[in-house]
């Protein structure tokens, strides 16, 4: 390989490794949004379904037993606040741009690995939650 080839690859690699923290934000942030409207979907199906569900036709004395059924709904929310810190605008030093977008591009990508961390935990959870209600809680009374 001669010297102009290696060195337009050279040029073309920095100009990749310049345009990497700006491709990396604008791609964690728009995967948070989509994530952000999946929890948000999530929630206020659960929410629904429990309210208009079997759940609070149980008798009184048996309903604080039911509160387990609420233990995805911190999950759901940690993973929403950390998805909507994704999406929260940063300031930036002109001195040293560079450095600020690469260290956001890791910062933004790490809460979103996060908010995705606590939805599976969620899922799992509410697994657990669907299995124990149908096994446990007896049909309300007719």
């Amino acid at each position: 390989m001669n010297n102009t080839a290696k060195q337009t690859e050279a040029d073309y690699w920095e100009k990749i490794q310049q345009q990497e923290p700006l491709i990396v934000i604008g791609k964690c942030e728009e995967a948070a949004k989509q994530l952000i409207t999946l929890i948000s979907l999530t929630i206020t199906i659960y929410v629904g379904v429990v309210s208009f569900g079997d759940v609070l036709k149980q008798p009184l004395a048996i309903r604080p037993m039911l509160l387990f059924i609420l233990l995805p709904l911190p999950f759901w929310l940690i993973s929403l606040i950390l998805a909507t810190r994704v999406i929260v605008p940063r300031a930036y030093a002109e001195k040293q741009i560079q450095e600020a977008y690469i260290k956001v591009s890791h910062v933004k990508y790490a809460y979103l690995q996060w908010s995705y961390a606590f939805l599976i935990v969620s899922m799992l959870v509410l697994s657990a939650v669907i299995v124990k209600y149908l096994l446990c809680v007896p049909p309300p009374p007719t």
